[in-house]
């Protein structure tokens, strides 16, 4: 058997592309390598410091699991989570990694109160103004680059026997954010996605969490198999950045 920490450790010590085509390319050991790889590199971008407020010296997840599934992923912390008891009361970007590169921002189920008024207060309206907002910036941003990337709002409610096991998924909407707004042909508009990921998030009752992005399948988005993508998955981030400056001037930053 291989060894987890020499396996790490191997002779490519530089990203250079996710090469997940396939669901059999995959390996839990080599996500974790290349994770490790991208995230390092990520952390490094002075884009996402000075235009996210991402804080390089936080550190990312205790360890990478994901062994029994079929994909791995890690997160980068605001500054404005430096000394919170739990990542989780804020939002955080966030990297998942199989056959489709998942590039996020997330608002987790625990985001502390006043990020979450901020959003309730837009009203649906406001909010959809927002996600017109990263859309637009998606657009000329991403989607010029890989067209067949996906924008994206998920909302999970889930249940966790344990820290580490896999979560039981009790509800999961997915969606393309071009399906909330009028003229993005081909995709037929139907606002009422929008509409019901507001209303979980402003009504909700369980362990929920948002999160809005973009997906890249690998085998459809050649741009992930190179050492690009890092360039890419930072652009994606940083077109929610009219997301992320609630949570930064809301903490006076």
């Amino acid at each position: 058997m291989i060894n987890d920490e020499n396996f790490s450790s191997g002779t490519l010590t530089e990203f250079a592309g996710f090469p997940f085509r396939k669901t059999s390319d995959y390996s839990y050991l080599e996500g974790r390598r290349v994770l490790k790889l991208a995230m390092a590199s990520l952390r490094n971008d002075n884009r996402l410091v000075n235009e996210l407020g991402m804080d390089p010296t936080i550190p990312g997840r205790g360890a990478i699991t994901g062994r029994d599934e079929d994909r791995v992923w890690d997160y980068l912390s605001l500054r404005t989570s430096k000394g919170a008891e739990l990542h989780t009361q804020h939002p955080h970007i966030t990297l998942g990694l199989g056959t489709v590169v998942d590039t996020m921002i997330t608002i987790p189920n625990s985001i502390n109160r006043q990020f979450r008024r901020t959003l309730i207060d837009l009203g649906e309206r406001g909010f959809r103004d927002l996600i017109g907002d990263i859309l637009a910036q998606m657009e000329s941003e991403v989607l010029s680059i890989e067209p067949l990337a996906t924008p994206a709002l998920r909302a999970i409610q889930r249940r966790y026997p344990t820290q580490r096991s896999v979560p039981f998924i009790d509800s999961i909407a997915e969606f393309d954010l071009r399906t909330g707004l009028p003229g993005k042909d081909p995709i037929k508009y139907q606002p009422e996605w929008l509409t019901a990921a507001f209303a979980a998030f402003s009504k909700k009752k369980s362990n929920l969490q948002i999160q809005i992005g973009v997906k890249f399948e690998i085998d459809r988005c050649p741009t992930m198999m190179s050492e690009s993508a890092l360039d890419l998955i930072a652009r994606s981030w940083l077109c929610c950045k009219s997301l992320i400056d609630y949570e930064l001037v809301s903490h006076g930053h």
